[in-house]
């Protein structure tokens, strides 16, 4: 490439140079390990050991589109899979604080414990 010639990516901006990244339509799905979360008795409840970062965009939009209580559904549902909800949602001994726990470590896992809502959620999911 010539000294005339512009790199398609890397751009200006306000002066600043930006590399521009090239994401392809299609990837490869690979199912990545997955870690215990929570435990009900000696039965484990497995969540993505490193989860795909659109659950956490999905989580944001829903968030301020639906609200607290679908964001909430939305990432319980992604993160512990269908076994895993429904055997939270059954286990009539949950403590207010253990649900807490389980959402704000699964929060944590999609986004990072700096960018995780700031509000408490309820057992309904909505802020207190």
């Amino acid at each position: 490439m010539s000294a005339d010639e512009e790199d398609p990516g890397l751009h200006a901006v306000d002066g600043v140079v930006v590399d521009v990244l090239r994401l392809p339509k299609k990837r490869e799905h690979v199912e990545g390990k997955r870690v215990p979360l929570f435990y009900i008795d000696d039965q484990a409840y497995t969540v993505p050991a490193k989860p795909h970062p659109t659950i956490g965009l999905r989580y944001l939009h829903i968030l301020k589109t639906e609200g607290q209580g679908q964001a909430t559904y939305f990432l319980m549902n992604e993160m512990l899979g269908k076994e895993g909800y429904v055997a939270l949602m059954e286990y009539d001994e949950l403590t207010e604080e253990e649900y807490d726990q389980v959402l704000d470590k699964a929060t944590k896992m999609i986004m990072g414990p700096k960018e995780r809502p700031k509000a408490r959620r309820s057992r309904g999911g909505r802020s207190a």
